[in-house]
C-alpha cells in the first residue's frame, strides 16, 4: 500500500500485512488454505480469497474482519481485481464469476461453467475482461452484460490473466500453446505459437513490448518478448474446381488468396465429408495451391477453405458446393454402353425421365 506494507494469503490459512523490514504487523486465520493474491482498494480495505469458499474483506490497520462473501468453492483464483468504484472482481472453482458491491453484498453473478481462475481486467471504458478453463475470454460490462466472447481454443485451458495495453489491446497465452492479441471488440489482432503450454501472465513494458513464459511437456521453458505489430488476416480464398462429378473419382480444386502485408499464408481444405487436408506448406501471398480429392457416398457437400499468415491470423471461411450422383463412374458408364445396344429401350427411358 502507499506505506509500503506488504499484504498476503498463506497455504497456513493466514492473511499477513508485513513491514518492508519482514516483520508482522498483523494476521488473520481463515482456516482454510489460501492461494490467492490480495488486491486493494483505496479505503484502507484488503480482499482475498480463501479454499475455504469466502472472499474475506479486511481492514488494513488492524486486520480485523469487515466482511466475508461465501461462495461455497475456493474463491479467487489469481486475485481478485477492484475496480476504482470498489467493485470487486473475482472467479470461483465452480466457474461463477462474481462482482460485488464494497459492503459485501452481491452486484451480479455470472456461470462461465468452467473453473474462472483468472485475475480479471478492467478497461479504460470499464468493460471487465475475464477468461475461463472452457477456453473462451469475455468481456462484460460493469452492469455484468455480456459485451463478447472469443474462443482461444474449446475447453482449452486459460490461467493466464489477461494483460492490456495503452491501446485497448489485449494480451494473454492459453494452454494449447499459443499467445493472443485481441482488439478492444474481442477480434482477433493477431496470434504467435510458443511452445506447448503458456500458463503464466503477461507483462508489457513502457515502450509496449509483451513478456510471457512458456513451457513444453518435458518440462524445458523459455521466456519470451514480443514487439506489437499491426497484422491483417489474408483475404477470403476463392475456390475454382467441378462443382458436379461422380463418386470415386479424384477432383482438382484451386484455391487461392491475397495477403495485404504481404505475409506468406497457408491453406486448409476441408472437404465436407469428414476429411481434411490439414495445413499446407505456406507460399507466397496469391499463390494458387492446387489440391485433389474424391468422394466415396453421392450427396452435396460443401467445400470450405480457410487461410492463415505467418502470424496466426486466420481468413474467413471460403465456400463451393458440389454434387456427387450416386452411381460409380465404371458401372454408370458401362450402363450407358448397354442402353445404347437398345435404342427402343433407350427412348423409353428417356421418355420417362421426362
Amino acid at each position: 500500500d502507499e506505506n509500503g506494507i506488504i499484504y498476503t494469503g498463506c497455504t497456513d490459512g493466514n492473511i499477513y500485512a508485513v513491514y518492508q523490514n519482514g516483520t508482522k504487523k498483523w494476521n488473520y486465520q481463515t482456516g482454510s488454505m489460501i492461494y490467492s493474491s490480495c488486491a486493494l482498494d483505496n479505503n484502507g480495505t484488503v480482499y482475498c480469497g480463501s479454499n475455504g469458499g469466502y472472499m474475506y474483506a479486511l481492514y488494513t490497520n488492524n486486520g480485523t474482519m469487515k466482511w466475508r462473501y461465501g461462495t461455497g468453492t475456493s474463491c479467487g483464483g489469481a486475485g481478485p481485481t477492484v475496480d476504482s468504484d470498489g467493485t470487486i472482481y473475482f472467479g470461483d472453482l465452480l466457474g461463477y464469476f462474481h462482482a460485488v458491491n464494497p459492503d459485501g453484498t452481491r452486484k451480479w453473478r455470472r456461470d462461465l461453467l468452467h473453473n474462472v481462475y483468472t485475475s480479471p481486467s478492467i478497461t479504460q471504458e470499464g468493460n471487465i475482461i475475464v477468461a475461463s478453463y472452457d477456453g473462451y475470454m469475455y468481456s462484460f460490462n460493469p452492469d455484468g452484460i455480456e459485451n463478447w466472447k472469443f474462443e482461444a481454443e474449446k475447453y482449452e485451458y486459460i490461467s493466464s490473466s489477461p494483460s492490456i495495453d495503452k491501446n485497448g489491446i489485449i494480451y494473454f497465452g492459453a494452454w494449447n500453446g499459443w499467445f493472443y492479441a485481441l482488439n478492444p471488440d474481442g477480434t482477433l489482432k493477431w496470434k504467435f505459437k510458443a511452445l506447448d503450454e503458456i500458463v503464466p501472465s503477461p507483462a508489457i513494458d513502457e515502450n509496449g513490448i509483451i513478456y510471457f513464459g512458456a513451457d513444453t511437456t518435458n518440462l524445458t521453458a523459455k521466456l519470451f518478448a514480443l514487439e506489437p505489430i499491426d497484422d491483417n488476416a489474408p483475404d477470403k480464398p476463392v475456390i475454382n474446381g467441378t462443382t458436379s462429378g461422380l463418386i470415386d473419382i479424384e477432383y482438382n480444386y484451386t484455391a487461392v488468396t491475397s495477403d495485404t502485408d504481404g505475409d506468406n499464408v497457408s491453406y486448409y481444405f476441408n472437404w465436407g465429408d469428414g476429411k481434411n487436408s490439414g495445413w499446407t506448406d505456406f507460399v507466397l501471398s496469391g499463390t494458387m495451391v492446387n489440391l485433389s480429392h474424391s468422394w466415396e457416398k453421392s450427396g452435396t457437400y460443401t467445400i470450405k477453405v480457410k487461410t492463415k499468415d505467418d502470424y496466426g491470423m486466420e481468413s474467413e471461411w471460403g465456400e463451393l458446393q458440389v454434387t456427387m450422383p450416386r452411381y460409380k463412374a465404371t458401372t454408370y458408364s458401362l450402363l450407358l454402353r448397354w442402353i445404347a445396344r437398345y435404342p427402343l429401350l433407350n427412348r423409353l427411358l428417356t421418355l420417362i425421365i421426362k
